[in-house]
């Protein structure tokens, strides 16, 4: 896959202990195709993101745990394939509900969505939803016991780093980049 252009950062070279699991550049997320501008599971932020990512995960690993990441930098084509698909199959209350932004802080590459993984065992660590679910079990008080435990330990290594969580998704977080404006470079071989 090609490198990410300047002022931006792989994630993939970044996070050497990270899992990834790039929704989007498969059929596995919930409009079931891949989404135009993901040819190839790419992970990009801008780097200023990228490196209080890397601090966030870093403080994660010395407790254990690995960080799985489902979305960084989105290309604009994909956000509109989104509504595309939302209005193809009666469903833009995704977007009118709040759950996709268009634009999304996603195109700006300032947002990741992610969960945990054990370092010790390899097991994903359970959150309590799937990541992009949708429901009230998405908000971050949306459940309750180790997953509650789970996604506050998340939350709490992002926020020290400078990243402010989505009340309604536990999986993501947005860093701070007044300067940040949309793009739509796909990712690709």
């Amino acid at each position: 896959m090609r490198p990410p252009p300047p002022g931006l950062t792989d994630l993939r070279a970044a996070l050497p202990h990270a899992i990834f699991e790039i929704a989007y550049a498969t059929p596995d997320n919930f409009t079931g195709a891949p989404l135009a501008g993901y040819e190839a599971p790419g992970a990009w932020l801008r780097d200023r993101a990228a490196a209080a990512l890397v601090r966030a995960a870093a403080a994660l690993e010395a407790e254990g745990l690995g960080v799985v990441l489902f979305d960084a930098y989105r290309p604009v084509r994909a956000t509109e394939a989104m509504w595309a698909w939302a209005q193809r199959v009666g469903r833009t209350d995704l977007f009118t509900d709040g759950w996709i932004a268009r634009p999304s802080r996603h195109n700006r590459a300032i947002a990741v969505d992610l969960g945990l993984w054990e370092l010790r065992s390899g097991a994903r660590v359970d959150m309590g939803s799937p990541f992009d679910a949708f429901t009230p079990e998405s908000h971050v008080r949306g459940v309750g016991g180790a997953a509650l435990t789970a996604r506050l330990r998340l939350r709490r290594a992002l926020v020290d780093e400078g990243f402010t969580p989505l009340e309604s998704e536990w999986w993501h977080f947005e860093h701070a980049d007044p300067d940040a404006g949309l793009l739509d470079l796909p990712y690709g071989p």
